[in-house]
């Protein structure tokens, strides 16, 4: 049997995203214990987690240096949940998104736990500051949200309470870097965290441009597959506007920008959107002022509107702004003197040539050079 490293996690939850976690934290050889409330869906888990890795061990692509076996005889289950946080270091909730459920798991969870140990939920959206209100640990709690699926998906979004302890967050960040998974610090809670906010944004704009006949729903999703998104596998927008040519910010000062939103506008429709109800945000209507209990009228009439083509689905139609005729660019790009600029091409082409990088830095550095070469790469 394979030693554990340093503690254990306990997972409270055995859907997918609870399985998902246990084969992360077992690929780091932590002994993972599987809460649940139902003992034969805390079999089933077992069940499928065992499957699962005998499969990603056949395919070459099993996480850890640990072997399927030595990673499963680290996990088990325990429907009691006074027995499955004994001796725990973390603790990771997976129940289902309804907040009222968590804060109850949560409350339990208070009661019985050290000052040690590490309270993390994988909400995706709900604020810390009502998911941990009026817990004693509450300097001890966490979002450490994941994304679906968190097996394959290594952004980890850490999500802090006002009051949260940080050596409670270092302590997160830290062990999500020891089991492979790529964390970052969200500085302040906010509706939707980072990612959903930029996703919800992206597939809003996605619906007004197939509601108004300008792209087909197939062409609309061959742009973010097979180009922004195998762009944004290596590199992300604020890197790539630092890199890209000179002569674009000023093409960008001088374009129309009629159909640009402004900051405001864009804030408002991410609200809007998380407080709509979809088939999968998790959130109801009376949980939905739980999530942003003082957003405005404005806002909340906004999520108003469904698609009559996808049920439950809110589609966002911005209004069209007068033409920017004076004032600053929206998006301006702080100035840069010539020693910080981004390298030329000939000198990333020179860095390719540089010996023990892996093919993924390869790439990275390819698409810089493209980026920092062509004016069109925008």
């Amino acid at each position: 049997m394979a030693s554990s490293a340093a503690g254990c996690v306990v997972i409270v939850g055995s859907g997918v995203i609870g399985r998902s976690w246990a084969m992360l934290f077992a690929s780091g050889g932590f002994q993972v214990k599987l809460y649940d409330i139902e003992q034969q869906q805390i079999r089933n888990a077992l069940e499928n987690i065992r499957k699962e890795m005998k499969l990603l061990e056949q395919a070459g692509a099993l996480k850890g240096s640990l072997s399927a076996e030595e990673q499963l005889s680290l996990i088990s289950g325990c429907p009691n949940i006074q027995e499955a946080v004994e001796g725990a270091m973390h603790i990771q909730e997976c129940v289902p998104e309804d907040l009222e459920l968590k804060k109850k798991i949560f409350a339990q969870l208070d009661s019985i736990v050290d000052d040690r140990v590490i309270l993390s939920s994988s909400t995706s959206c709900l604020m810390p500051s009502k998911l941990f209100a009026g817990l004693v640990h509450v300097k001890q709690c966490i979002v450490a949200h994941p994304v679906n699926p968190p097996y394959y998906i290594p952004l980890v979004e850490l999500v802090p309470h006002p009051e949260t302890a940080p050596t409670t967050v270092d302590r997160t960040h830290a062990l999500m870097k020891k089991i492979g998974q790529c964390p970052m610090r969200v500085q302040k809670e906010v509706a939707g965290f980072v990612l959903n906010r930029l996703q919800y944004a992206i597939i809003s704009e996605a619906w007004r441009l197939v509601e108004e006949g300008i792209v087909s729903p197939s062409d609309l999703d061959l742009v973010m597959s097979e180009g922004l998104g195998m762009r944004y596998a290596f590199i992300g927008p604020l890197e790539t506007m630092h890199l890209n040519a000179e002569e674009e910010e000023t093409a960008e000062r001088q374009g129309d920008h009629e159909s640009g939103c402004s900051l405001a506008w864009t804030t408002l429709l991410i609200e809007a959107w998380i407080l709509s109800i979809h088939p999968h945000s998790g959130l109801t209507s009376a949980s939905r002022s739980a999530v942003l209990p003082n957003t405005s009228p404005q806002t909340r009439a906004l999520g108003c509107h469904i698609h009559p083509l996808i049920p439950g689905v809110t589609l966002l139609r911005p209004p069209r702004p007068a033409p920017r005729t004076t004032g600053p660019h929206p998006c301006p790009r702080t100035d840069r003197s010539s020693a910080e600029r981004p390298p030329g091409s000939s000198e990333l082409l020179s860095a390719l040539g540089s010996s023990g990088r892996t093919r993924q830095e390869q790439d990275r550095l390819c698409l810089r050079v493209h980026v920092a070469t062509f004016p069109a790469f925008h």
